[in-house]
């Protein structure tokens, strides 16, 4: 328990020992996972190490960067924000997108981040400089998930428009 409304995602940390719950009371919170896999099936093993606070709306989706030092939300608020883990402080806000945003994902480097959004589109976020680098639009509904994939670049969004698209994620030349 932690949360005052219902629990809308989770996320475990690269490395397995934190756990970051998002919800309809506008937090996240940042779970210790503690003792062994043995020791976890006779008895719970954790501790609430903090609850972040920020977002104006309910928290729909949360994501580790892969080096787990960053943590991704996306909210009804329309935003996107990035927290540095083991401080729990607010690194920036993300705004570009017009309505909720339902999923967010890290490429396999943790330089772009990828958010799917209520507004029928997918936006790609420089994680350095939390710059907008493209908006994907193809879809006719609500965006509802999306992934990279590790080893082909490919990235792959869902819709409510029951479809499924394929992008190619390619590094542009600016020379």
């Amino acid at each position: 328990t932690g949360h005052q409304l219902q629990v809308n995602s989770v996320a475990f940390s690269p490395q397995g020992q934190l756990l970051a719950s998002a919800s309809y009371d506008r937090t996240i919170c940042l779970w210790q996972i503690e003792g062994s896999q043995r020791e976890l099936q006779n008895r719970p093993c954790y501790s609430l190490l903090s609850t972040l606070s920020g977002h104006a709306w309910a928290v729909l989706t949360v994501a580790f960067s892969p080096d787990g030092q960053i943590l991704a939300t996306g909210s009804d608020d329309n935003t996107i924000k990035l927290w540095e883990v083991n401080t729990g402080q607010l690194i920036c806000t993300l705004v570009g997108h017009s309505w909720s945003v339902v999923a967010v994902a890290f490429t396999a480097d943790g330089e772009t981040l990828l958010s799917a959004s209520c507004d029928k589109t997918v936006k790609l976020w420089r994680v350095s400089t939390a710059e907008e680098i493209v908006t994907l639009s193809g879809h006719i509904d609500s965006v509802s998930a999306v992934a990279v994939s590790k080893v082909t670049q490919l990235i792959v969004s869902g819709s409510r428009d029951k479809t499924i698209k394929l992008w190619q994620l390619v590094e542009q030349d600016n020379s």
